[in-house]
Formats: structure tokens, sequence, C-alpha cells
């Protein structure tokens, strides 16, 4: 009990604490004369309910005895939350909630040439691919998932590390820098991304054994025997992930071909 009540303290404080940080720093930016888009507002607001969603929800502790709801769970964070905190683009937001003072140095740091390089490396599509799939792999190791099910900082540690290399991931994709420098490149990326996280929904589907035996039966709750929960949650994972990723890539390479064929239009002297 105590473990939950600190989880869920943790969860409703972070949460807390990014509200305000935004509603701040939009009142500020507001006050200087700066126009928010509204739907920057919107994309933000259903990301960090879709965030909320996973840990303050029936949701999280259904997942602890489900284990197509826990993989729920993290799609919701994976492949809704951090593709809409990244459309949203509240950086520019969250730093002028700083105070004066704190958000120049920020600043100073942020366009400091080492920190740009290092930012450049680790946003680069190919590194982001790798992480975001090596958090994913990981994290379906036994040992690992056991110790999520069984240990609130444990589980708190997993939605983190999903979410933070799935944030770099989108953002090395989508942000509008990289769209426009490599656009066919990052639907390689996501086509890639489809193909791998496929493969681990794919085995879980047709796994003839139990991956994790030590969880909670979930039958009293929904009337599945564990290899039917095991299933379902293997194509919670292959089909809505991949169809996401591929519909990702689609747009990207389409909005890629539309801009090549716009016709130029002529200039008047």
């Amino acid at each position: 009990m105590t473990q939950s009540f600190l989880f869920d303290a943790c969860c409703w404080i972070g949460a807390a604490i990014v509200a305000a940080a935004y509603a701040i720093g939009w009142a500020r930016l507001s006050g200087k004369g700066v126009a928010i888009h509204r739907h920057s507002a919107a994309l933000f607001a259903a990301a960090w309910l879709c965030a909320l969603l996973p840990v303050l929800s029936p949701l999280h502790a259904l997942g602890h005895s489900v284990f197509w709801l826990h993989m729920l769970e993290h799609e919701l964070l994976i492949l809704i939350a951090a593709p809409l905190f990244v459309l949203a683009r509240p950086g520019p937001i969250f730093l002028w909630a700083l105070p004066q003072r704190t958000r120049e140095v920020v600043q100073s740091w942020l366009v400091a040439p080492a920190t740009r390089a290092f930012w450049a490396g680790l946003t680069q599509p190919t590194v982001a691919v790798i992480l975001h799939a090596a958090t994913l792999w990981l994290w379906h190791e036994p040992r690992l998932f056991q110790a999520a099910l069984e240990s609130a900082p444990a589980h708190l540690a997993q939605h983190f590390s999903f979410i933070i290399p799935a944030l770099l991931f989108w953002w090395s994709l989508l942000s509008r820098r990289r769209r426009s420098a490599n656009p066919i490149g990052a639907a390689l990326a996501l086509f890639a991304t489809a193909l791998q996280t496929s493969l681990l929904g794919l085995l879980l589907t047709i796994s003839s054994t139990i991956w994790y035996p030590f969880a909670a039966d979930p039958f009293p709750i929904c009337g599945l025997s564990r290899f039917e929960d095991q299933q379902i949650a293997g194509l919670i994972m292959w089909i809505p992930g991949t169809v996401v990723y591929l519909a990702a890539a689609l747009w990207l390479a389409g909005r890629h071909l539309r801009l090549r064929e716009q016709p130029y239009a002529p200039s008047h002297r």
C-alpha cells in the first residue's frame, strides 16, 4: 500500500507541475503578445491526458493482473502521448515558465555548441530508433517485467524509460527541423520500427509458452486464460502499433511528395 501510495503521489505531483508550468508559460508569453495556436494547446492537453491514463486511472491497477491492459498502458504512452507532446511543441512555453534568471541560464546552456551537438547526435533518427527499440525489448525480459509488476519504483522507472526514448524517437522524426531535413529517412525509420515492434508482438501472439507465469491470473477479472491474455497483448502491440508507425511513415512520405510537386508560383516584378 505504501509503495502504491508513493507511486500515485509522485504521478499526481508530476502531472500537476507539468500542467502548472504550461499554464504559467502560456500566460507569460501571452502577456508579451506572443500568440500560441489553440491547436497546440489542444495537442498538449490530449498528450497530458493520455500520459495520465496509464498511471492514474483504473487501467493502472487492472494492468497488474491483466497483461493486455498492461500492454495498452505502454501503447498509450509510446504511440499517442509521446507524438502528441512532440507535435504540441511545448518547449518554449515550459522555458517561459521559469524565473527570468533561471530562464536566461537555461537558454544560454541550450544554445551552447556542446549542448547543440549532443542533442543533434541524440536525436539522429538512427540513434533514436535504436534507443526506442532497445528499451521496448529490454523491458519485456521476464525478470525486469516481474520487477515492474512487483515494485512501484520499478514500474515508475518502466514508464519513464518508455516515454523518454519515445519522445526522442518521435521528435527525431516529427519535429519541423527533422521533417524538413530528411523526410524519406524519417519514413524509413518508422517502417523499421514498425517491423521490430510487430516482430515482438507476433512472438507474443504465437508463442506456445507463457512468457510471464509469475503474473496474476487474469481469469477472475476478465475471464481470459493466461494464453488468451498474452495473445491479445501481442495483438495490441502487433496490429495497432504497426498501424500507427506505418500511418506516420506514409504521412511523412506523402507530405514530402506533395511539397515537391507543388508548382512554382510565377514571380511578378
